[in-house]
Order: C-alpha cells, then sequence, then structure tokens
C-alpha cells in the first residue's frame, strides 16, 4: 500500500490523472496549466442540473507529474490532501476515464443516491482498508490504481485488484453501485 511518489509515476505505459477539490485548492486551475504540460482541466460536476455547482465542481487532469506538481505535493499539506492520483493504462480512452470519473460522484448505497467525495484523501486515508474488492473494482473501473498522500506526506497506493477488461467497461452501467459496509455507515 505504501509507495513512493517517483515509483507511483514511473511507467511509460499509463496516463496518470489527478482529481481536486478547487474549494480548498483555489488556483488548482491555473497551477496545472501552469506546471503540467498535459494539463486539460474538466470540470466533473458538468450536467445542466448542476450549473449552479460548476464553481466547485471537482475538478480533473491528465497529468504528467512534472517537478513543480512533485515539489508542491511534498511542501503543501492542503494541496497534497486536496487531490489523489490515478492511473490508466494507455489504451483507455480519455473519455472513457472521464465518464467514470463523473460516474463516481454519485453512487447508490442501499438505494440512495449519495454523493461521493471519492477525489478527498482524508476518505482514503481513514477507509481504503474498509473497501471490499467489488468495490475497489467499481470504484477504479478503469483505472489501475489510485494514489493519495497522508498528513505525514507519504504516499499511499491501492492498486486494481484483476486486469482492467476494457470491453466490459465500455459495457459498464451507472449508477455505480457500493455495498461495503463504510459506506452504508457513511450514508
Amino acid at each position: 500500500m505504501g509507495v513512493s511518489l517517483e515509483s507511483f509515476f514511473q511507467n511509460s505505459g499509463n496516463r496518470y490523472w489527478i482529481v481536486a477539490d478547487p474549494v480548498r485548492v483555489p488556483e488548482i486551475k491555473s497551477f496545472l496549466y501552469q506546471h503540467e504540460p498535459k494539463a486539460d482541466v474538466i470540470t466533473l460536476l458538468s450536467d445542466p442540473a448542476f450549473e449552479h455547482l460548476k464553481e466547485v465542481s471537482p475538478i480533473a487532469s491528465p497529468l504528467e507529474a512534472t517537478l513543480e506538481l512533485k515539489t508542491r505535493l511534498m511542501n503543501d499539506e492542503v494541496f497534497s490532501s486536496s487531490c489523489i492520483f490515478l492511473k490508466a493504462d494507455t489504451q483507455v480512452e480519455n473519455d472513457q476515464l472521464i465518464e467514470h470519473l463523473r460516474a463516481l460522484l454519485t453512487v447508490t448505497v442501499e438505494e440512495y443516491l449519495t454523493y461521493f467525495r471519492y477525489y478527498s484523501s482524508s476518505f482514503w486515508r481513514m477507509h481504503a482498508s474498509d473497501i471490499n474488492e467489488r468495490d475497489l473494482n467499481c470504484i477504479l473501473g478503469p483505472f489501475s490504481s489510485i494514489a493519495w498522500f497522508t498528513s505525514e506526506s507519504s504516499c499511499l497506493s491501492v492498486i486494481h485488484p484483476k486486469h482492467v477488461d476494457i470491453e466490459n467497461l465500455k459495457k459498464a452501467t451507472s449508477p455505480i453501485r457500493l455495498h461495503s459496509a463504510v459506506f452504508k455507515e457513511l450514508v
């Protein structure tokens, strides 16, 4: 579960994404555009029903994990605690990754539609070990792993327990249903 920042971002056969909370880090968009050559910031709450929440919507962006980003993660606790990182195989299309990240915002737990702050490092620090394999597969979907920072600025990661079947992922439907006890406690 513990992983170095360098080892998480160390594979040319993968693409990397950040999902962040712009309420906690208001300058995240400008920082990514300034320091990440692959930055293409996407507002995750894009449905017209959420138009009034656009300014506080979590954002996602592909990234290269430049030295500037890594340095900020190590030196800025608010920044590092307000985002997660995901790794995906280069064969998975960006549109599919974005669709999955958007679908994760509203999940079903015990028949209740629930807003899921999966982009919070705090959630992963407190509950990663309580999520069953079935739910982990649903949460990661087309991604192969997720990483977040602890309050001690160390990086933790969960790797997808099984191979990602890209064709089956294309057939996946929303809403995503989660069954682990931790989610039932949060409803």
